[in-house]
């Protein structure tokens, strides 16, 4: 059905990951993706510290050379322009399908103006939420009025209204997830 299917992923980091407890090293989103049994056709993937970018250059060249990747070294909601021209362009016998991975480390790390730009093309998202190790421990801090990372991240402002009318019964998590899914509903998502 696809000509073309784009693997993003919006923060690769170095392909791999540690485990503290046995100092082992696992294979992290970008290898696991490049080593699926039917590969996409382009991987691109975004990283903002220049160290994790190239040691996994190195990790995708001693793995999958065979594998066409574009690298790129930035902040992924600053320069969404630039990750939308890796991408190739539709044409009418020529359709793209891309997958787009978010991993962010904390809620400040993506903008929902990020995903809502990224979705002008066709385009599926899988976007892991760090409730549990950000948004739970810093409620106190999100809620403040001056804090705008909710905002940023959920994309929309009035949130701390509703927040208010359902705290108390439903964890801030929760709420959290709730509200991202009515945002990507928002755009046409399902």
């Amino acid at each position: 059905k696809w000509e073309c299917r784009v693997y993003l992923d919006l923060f690769a980091g170095a392909g791999c990951s540690f485990l503290r407890e046995t100092a082992n090293r696992i294979p992290a989103s970008p290898l696991l993706a490049l080593g699926v049994p039917e590969p996409f056709d382009k991987y691109i993937f975004c990283e903002a510290d220049s160290k994790k970018i190239e040691a996994l250059k190195k990790r995708v060249h001693a793995h999958f050379p065979e594998r066409k990747v574009a690298f790129l070294n930035i902040n992924s909601n600053t320069s969404v322009d630039r990750i939308l021209n890796e991408i190739p362009i539709p044409r009418k016998d020529f359709k793209v399908l891309t997958f787009c991975f978010a991993d962010p480390y904390n809620l400040k790390n993506l903008r929902f103006s990020t995903v809502q730009k990224l979705s002008e093309r066709f385009m599926d998202f899988l976007i892991l939420i760090p409730t549990g190790m950000d948004a739970n421990r810093n409620v106190g801090y999100y809620v403040n009025q001056t804090n705008k990372t909710i905002d940023r991240f959920s994309g929309y402002n009035g949130w701390r209204s509703e927040w208010e009318t359902v705290k108390g019964r439903q964890s801030f998590d929760l709420f959290l997830t709730d509200l991202y899914g009515k945002m990507m509903t928002s755009l046409g998502y399902r």
